[in-house]
Formats: C-alpha cells, sequence, structure tokens
C-alpha cells in the first residue's frame, strides 16, 4: 500500500499457501517474506522470499535448512536477512545472493530427549523429530554435574527420531531421518557410547525404541507395522507382534524383562479416523497378548502422551489427555500391570503433559509437560514443583540413585536438578525437640508437600534423624499363627460380640494377617463373614497414617545411607516376612547395594 494515497500496488503473488511474516529492508527497495508454499508428509514446508518492491518481481529465495520461517529481519546495512521459526535456530542470508551465512556459534538442537547413564554422572542427549543440528551433530554425551559438552556421539544430518540407551549404558540405537520430503528414509543405528562407532544398521520406518532390561533385545514399532523385536548383537529380526490397524507411539519394557507395554490408538470402526488410545500388554517371552488397557474418559480428541513401569514391574503409568470443549484435561493414571486395574489417578490438570517416568525407589513420579511436577506414589498427592524452563518439557529422567532428575525442553535447553540439595529453612544447628516432633508429625500428614519437605529436612540432617527414626521405628512382629486362624474362625462365631472383637483384632495386626485374610475369602465364607474379610483386607493394604509415616521415614534413610541408618534398615527388613514394613526395608537395602557395587567395582579396579 502507499502510505499517502492509501492505494494498494498490485500483490506480490509467490506463495502458495499463506504470509507468516514480512519486513522491509532499511532503504525500502527490498521487501523479504516467510510464507507457507507446500505439504510434505504432513509437514508446513516454508520459504524465504526477497521481491523488488518497485516492480513486484521476485528477486531470489533465501537457500537454508527447512523450518516453518515465523519471523525476519534485516540488519542496518540490509545485507544479511535474519530468519527464525518454530525450531528454535536463528538462520542468517546474504540478501544478494540468498546464500546462508556462516554462524559464528550456534547452540545445539540435541536437547529435546536427554537420559542417564548408569554412572549418574554423564547424560546423552538427542534432536527432535524435525530438528537437524547446525553443525552436523545428532547425538551428544554431558557431564551432569557441570553441563560441560564431553563430546560428540553421532555427526551426521539426520534428524533424530528415536533414542535408547542399552541397560549397561554402552550402546545407543539412535532413530532418524535423512533426506527431505518423499525421499527421506527411516533407518535405527546401533553405537557404542565409548567410541560413537557405529555397530549395525536396521533399515525400520518411524518408530519408538526400547531395550530389554539384559540389553540383547532390541524392540521397534514401526509406523502402523506392528512391533518389532531384533538381535541387538546382530540386528537380526527375531518376532513380529501383531495387533491389527494399530499405531504405536510409545514402548516401555518392564524392568523384570517379562512384559512388554505399547501405547497407541486402535481404531475401533465406523468411517472417517475414529481412533481411542489403548495400551497393549504382552508376555515377552511367548509373545502373547496379556491385556489391553483402554481409557475410561471419551472426551473428543484424546491421545496418549507417554507410559512407564515403575522400578518392581508392578505398575504401569500412562499420561493421556482430552479436549473438554474449552480446555485440554490431562490425567496421570497408575494400573495394576499385572491384573490391568486402575489402582489410582493423579489429580486432573488444565496443563498440558507430555512426559512420565518413576524414580528408581519407586515412591515418586516425575511429569513434564507445561510444568515439571513431583508426585508420591501412594497416595497420588503433588509433592513439588521444579521451575526454570521457558518452554514445555519434553523429556525428564531419574539419575540411577536417584538423586538427580534431568528434564529437556523445547526452549533448548536440559535442566538438571538436585534432589539432594539443602532445603530453604533448614538450620545450621540441630534441630530442636520440638522441630524433630514436627517433622516426624509431617510424614504421618495428609499434606504430601510438607511431608516431601520434612523428608528432605530429616535426610539433611542425619544425626539426628537416625536418632529419632531408630527410637520411633519397631520391626512388625509375626503374628502367632494359632491366635490368627482362631481370630478368623471367630468372625463366623454365631455371637455378634465375638465377630465384632475378632474383626478389630484382625485390624490391629494390619498387614501381618493379610495372607491368611486372602486365603480365607478365597473358600465358600458366608456373606456377612465374606464381606468382614473383604474390608478387613482393604484396610490391611491400604495407607493408614502410621504406614505412610513408616514409609516415608523409610525414604529419609535410604537417602542418608549411612552405617547407622543401614543398622536401622537392617533391623526394620527382620521383621514379619509379611509385613510390607519388612518388605520395604529389604528393597531399600537391596537397592543401596546395587548401588554401592559400581562403586566398589571401580576402587578395586
Amino acid at each position: 500500500w502507499e502510505v499517502d494515497t492509501g492505494k494498494e500496488r498490485p500483490p506480490l503473488k509467490g506463495h502458495r499457501k499463506g504470509v507468516y511474516a514480512i519486513a522491509f529492508a532499511p532503504d525500502g527497495k527490498t521487501l523479504a517474506s516467510a510464507g507457507w508454499d507446500e505439504t510434505v508428509r504432513l509437514w508446513e514446508v516454508t520459504t524465504v522470499r526477497l521481491w523488488d518492491v518497485a516492480s513486484g518481481k521476485e528477486l531470489r529465495r533465501c537457500k537454508g535448512r527447512p523450518d516453518y520461517f515465523m519471523r525476519v529481519a534485516f540488519t542496518p546495512d540490509g545485507k544479511t536477512l535474519a530468519a527464525t521459526g518454530g525450531r528454535g535456530w536463528i538462520q542468517l542470508f546474504d540478501t544478494r545472493t540468498g546464500e546462508p551465512r556462516r554462524v559464528s556459534a550456534e547452540p545445539p538442537d540435541g536437547l529435546r530427549r536427554v537420559r542417564f547413564l548408569p554412572d549418574s554422572k554423564r547424560l546423552i542427549s538427542a534432536g527432535g523429530e524435525t530438528i537437524a543440528s547446525g553443525d552436523g551433530v545428532s547425538v551428544r554425551l554431558w557431564e551432569a554435574a557441570t553441563g560441560k559438552e564431553l563430546r560428540p556421539l553421532v555427526i551426521g544430518t539426520a534428524r533424530v527420531s528415536g533414542l535408547a540407551l542399552s541397560p549397561d549404558g554402552k550402546v545407543a540405537a539412535v532413530g532418524a531421518w535423512e533426506g527431505e520430503g518423499d525421499n527421506a528414509q527411516s533407518k535405527v543405528s546401533l553405537y557404542r557410547v565409548a567410541t560413537g562407532k557405529e555397530l549395525l544398521r536396521i533399515t525400520v520406518p518411524f518408530s519408538p525404541l526400547a531395550f530389554t532390561p539384559d540389553g540383547k533385545t532390541l524392540i521397534a514399532a514401526p509406523w502402523k507395522e506392528g512391533i518389532r523385536l531384533y538381535q541387538a548383537s546382530t540386528g537380526k529380526e527375531i518376532r513380529r507382534l501383531k495387533s491389527g490397524r494399530t499405531r504405536f507411539d510409545y514402548l516401555a519394557v518392564s524392568p523384570d524383562g517379562t512384559m512388554l507395554a505399547a501405547g497407541g490408538e486402535e481404531r475401533w470402526g465406523g468411517e472417517g479416523p475414529s481412533w481411542d488410545p489403548t495400551v497393549w500388554l504382552w508376555d515377552l517371552a511367548s509373545g502373547k497378548e496379556l491385556r489391553r488397557l483402554r481409557f475410561p474418559h471419551r472426551l473428543p480428541k484424546t491421545s496418549l502422551h507417554a507410559l512407564a513401569f515403575s522400578p518392581d514391574s508392578r505398575l504401569l503409568a500412562t499420561v493421556s489427555e482430552g479436549w473438554s470443549g474449552r480446555t485440554w484435561l490431562c490425567m496421570v493414571q497408575l494400573w495394576d500391570a499385572t491384573t490391568g486395574k486402575e489402582l489410582r489417578r493423579l489429580e486432573e490438570e488444565n496443563d498440558r503433559l507430555y512426559t512420565v517416568v518413576f524414580s528408581p525407589d519407586g515412591r515418586t513420579l516425575a511429569t513434564g509437560g507445561k510444568s515439571l511436577r513431583l508426585w508420591e506414589v501412594v497416595t497420588g498427592k503433588e509433592r513439588r514443583q521444579l521451575r526454570g524452563h521457558d518452554g514445555p518439557i519434553t523429556l525428564v529422567d531419574f539419575s540411577p540413585d536417584g538423586r538427580l532428575l534431568v528434564s529437556s525442553s523445547q526452549d533448548r535447553t536440559a535442566l538438571v536438578w538436585d534432589l539432594t540439595a539443602g532445603t530453604r529453612g533448614v538450620p545450621a544447628a540441630q534441630l530442636s525437640d520440638a522441630q524433630l516432633q514436627r517433622y516426624w508429625d509431617a510424614l504421618a500428614g495428609d499434606d504430601a508437600a510438607k511431608a516431601y519437605q520434612a523428608v528432605r529436612v530429616l535426610a539433611a540432617t542425619p544425626g539426628q534423624a537416625v536418632a529419632l527414626l531408630r527410637e520411633r521405628l519397631r520391626p512388625v512382629p509375626s503374628a502367632d499363627s494359632v491366635r490368627l486362624a482362631r481370630l478368623i474362625r471367630n468372625l463366623d462365631s454365631g455371637r455378634f460380640s465375638v465377630r465384632e472383637q475378632a474383626a478389630k483384632e484382625l485390624e490391629q495386626l494390619g498387614d501381618v494377617a493379610l495372607v491368611a485374610l486372602r486365603k480365607a475369602a478365597q473358600g465358600s465364607p458366608a456373606l456377612e463373614t465374606r464381606r468382614r474379610l473383604e474390608r478387613l483386607i482393604e484396610r490391611a493394604t491400604g495407607w493408614t497414617p502410621e504406614r505412610l509415616q513408616a514409609w516415608r521415614a523409610l525414604e529419609v534413610l535410604e537417602a542418608i545411607d549411612t552405617p547407622e541408618a543401614r543398622t536401622v534398615l537392617q533391623a526394620l527388613a527382620r521383621g514379619a516376612a509379611e509385613a510390607r514394613l519388612t518388605r520395604e526395608a529389604r528393597a531399600s537395602l537391596d537397592r543401596l547395594v546395587r548401588q554401592a557395587a559400581p562403586n566398589e567395582q571401580k576402587r578395586k579396579d
């Protein structure tokens, strides 16, 4: 348009589907535009063009890496044009030729996927599905404590679409796209982490990736082609698992190696693209489908975003979302992996969620989306929010020792969080008796955030905490089998007072009586007796304040990990085998032994 007269000049025709940004050169003679020209494999392809303002003719196109260009700007001398878009980088062009100018420093793009190596000291990162690194590096190694880049692992022009790390951390499987548009090709390469050497290459369509816990099998889920299992040492395909017209987007292998979970969208029929998010569970040894988990909410545009097994393989966490008509409703659900029963839902959030992971001790669940949150698994309540990213969080991962957490984001950064850092308000001197009592009471409270604060404060004062917990915690005594059998028989007594007294004493025994109660319920008791048994089983498996307090206290002792703390854990582990406290204390000791093993071996070497 002419400013003085308001007269419209002839339009500059060239972009086919839309123009996102324009900018005049300082002399007003040249106009730059960024616009959408075509769609290739569902991706928008945009270009940057330079026009002669007087004649309306296109002068040239800028030849850069593909991006969703949304902003353009000239330098004051008009010799350079800057353009940026959805992929996070800035490209510079010579306005006389349209050729790209060299950039002195460009941030790496390989931070969309970041995982800890088994030593908890190093990280491996890979780029996103549509991001190609400016310097040709696709996968990198970093030092977790300092954020220093150790070295590039994979060098090339491919765009990384998947990353999986073998359990021993020695091999990285990298899925990548090479080429553009219809000429793009997908592959999976296995690299030795120590040297960056490519061990083998598998031609397979775009796919999520996962290793089995023994590292011998690589699992891939090609687009709408079922699931394929490969021998990791040779790349030979050894099995296929199919499930109709299904697109699998997420894979998880149970830590015990028995189950494979695959999340995707199942076509259920009708006209048009009608899909339901579903999780399939397979037995890995036989390849037999065990069950399917279908989501109870039927909101429009429902989709699955992530899934993860708990360290003991008993739980499966899923993240899904649906459109309510006004906002996105996200839901984290915990399932019993053995039965497929939904156990718990974490609070629904009007927030996008993209990733989920269990802590190594199974007590905490971390979720990432617009925010990074820590949740208490047994209560489903939020423990804490961690703030620092400027963009959506794409992946979170705990270090194997559980002391660090890494989160990667679309803001092109990865942040490493020290979960053991000192807590604000922890005094330098010793805690008073009143403070100790307050934190002990908080461990039994309904406020998960305050309880988590108490765990961290007590862990930061190990001497006093161990003395307190040694005094307050006692091993669970074994139940007298004769008395236990008598009490269960009395549940069926003809006298109401006897039945009531038996139920009261069994409830006091708690989970020590659980095995006997379940055995009695499997028989053919009278209706009233069955109802009493079911109520007692429910209470024995529930989380009373006292059980929650003891469970959180174990977390404190495990975090302290001194000889004195281990002595308390060992005493608790000698309690009744049926008791949850006994099992959890043993599990804590086992984790501490496993964490110490690599350091001890390194010391010997």
